[in-house]
């Protein structure tokens, strides 16, 4: 079975600056009630990942488990839209190596994974899931752009990675990738 690339702009200075402490502790620790206290405190301006609805005032009611993975998945919400994948699909992994074919990092499509030092990695639908900064879309951008200039032939196969880069940096967000 083909796994589906998803992408979604970002918002990771404000996710920086607001939950990355809150879930690294929660992964570090396997412990989700700080992260339970930040979805209550936030639930207003959070969605199911997996629908796009609202959080409804019962909201741990919906949750499929009472994972970590899980809670930090409804948490991440408020920094995306979970509705408005701008992935690569199924198409990701020949993309993926015809950037490892012309010399760029697989870190283009996907980013970094996040996680504490030695402890678990984020990945609620354990198939990986990845971040990219504002500086590391534009980075992988400028990197794509100059690829292109020395292999204008690639510009075809390679345009839906530039324009899914190209919309993250548009409004100056990272991208969240997941499968």
């Amino acid at each position: 079975m083909a796994m589906n690339h998803s992408a979604f702009v970002f918002d990771y200075s404000e996710f920086e600056a607001e939950l990355r402490p809150v879930l690294l502790e929660a992964l570090a620790t396997d412990d989700a009630a700080g992260l339970v206290r930040w979805i209550d405190a936030n639930r207003s301006e959070l969605v199911d990942p997996y629908e796009g609805d609202e959080l409804p005032e019962n909201w741990q009611t919906h949750l499929p488990d009472q994972r970590v993975q899980t809670y930090g998945d409804f948490a991440l919400t408020k920094f995306y839209d979970p509705t408005d994948s701008i992935g690569l699909d199924e198409d990701w992994e020949e993309l993926e190596e015809l950037l490892k074919d012309s010399g760029l990092s697989d870190t283009t499509i996907l980013g970094m994974p996040l996680g504490p030092e030695g402890g678990a990695l984020f990945d609620p639908g354990a198939c990986g899931a990845y971040f990219q900064t504002p500086g590391a879309v534009r980075d992988h951008l400028v990197k794509l752009e100059k690829l292109l200039a020395r292999s204008p032939k690639l510009q075809g196969s390679l345009e839906p990675v530039v324009s899914m880069l190209t919309a993250a940096r548009e409004v100056n967000q990272g991208l969240y990738v997941t499968f």
